[in-house]
């Protein structure tokens, strides 16, 4: 199983992601194949008593990486609006993949 599209999209800022195993215990294994699909470079990983969270660059902005074991949420999102550009373009390399 591999990295898709929710569903159900939250906001324009958030692009919600889905796989089918993934929980706390092996996110840190199953996330470096999203990292890898959509061209993106690790540069800071931290976690807490239920989520990890990822910065990752991508093309040149930070995208915010996070998943919330509690909910089973995955997702990216931008901190800009004026970034919302980029997750469209991912969301159109996780179609293709």
């Amino acid at each position: 199983m591999s990295w898709t599209l929710a569903t159900q999209q939250a906001t324009a800022n958030i692009l919600m992601l889905e796989h089918a195993t993934l929980n706390f215990e092996n996110f840190t294994t199953l996330a470096p194949t999203l990292v890898e699909l959509i061209a993106a470079r690790v540069c800071d990983k931290n976690w807490g008593a239920d989520r990890h969270a990822w910065v990752l660059e991508y093309q040149d902005i930070n995208l915010l990486f996070e998943f919330e074991d509690y909910t089973g949420s995955a997702w990216l999102a931008v901190a800009r609006e004026e970034e919302q550009g980029m997750l469209v373009e991912i969301a159109a390399k996780l179609t293709r993949s």
